[in-house]
């Protein structure tokens, strides 16, 4: 290709150099979530540039590469990380089976608890009975005080 971008007459167009326009469309296709992956299958096995057709090439073959190493090395951490990770705190467990080490190991009986009145009147009652039962120690003489 020359400066005004046409076709030299001894290339094929299918070999001639892309263009920074032809880039840029090629990457904001391939920026399209569904088209993508369409794209890149008829770009690397279709008709069309070679230039475009090579690199879809190579990022499949990369893409597959990634992949092979991928699927076992997830397929290891997802076999092998959970259980320690639920070994090491106790899930897989319901929170009632869990290990308590600071609580009794009588179950809770709401029945065994003393009876309480909680109105006003009792609750002053009970406050001026303490009050009364409690002894006042006054010295004998302000001397024996000090």
């Amino acid at each position: 290709m020359d400066q005004n971008n046409t076709p030299h007459p001894n290339v094929p167009n299918d070999t001639a150099v892309m263009t920074v326009k032809d880039w840029i469309i090629t990457l904001l296709i391939l920026a399209i979530p569904i088209v993508n992956p369409i794209m890149i299958f008829v770009w690397a096995f279709g008709d069309g540039n070679k230039n475009r057709k090579h690199l879809m090439q190579a990022y499949l073959w990369i893409a597959l590469v990634c992949l092979i190493i991928m699927i076992p090395l997830v397929f290891f951490i997802m076999t092998r990380f959970p259980a320690a990770v639920m070994q090491q705190h106790n899930l897989g467990q319901p929170a009632y089976e869990a290990p308590m080490n600071n609580m009794p190991s009588e179950k809770f009986d709401a029945n065994s608890l003393p009876e309480q009145d909680s109105s006003a009147d009792n609750m002053l009652e009970q406050e001026s009975e303490a009050a009364s039962e409690v002894p006042e120690e006054v010295p004998e003489n302000a001397e024996a005080a000090q």
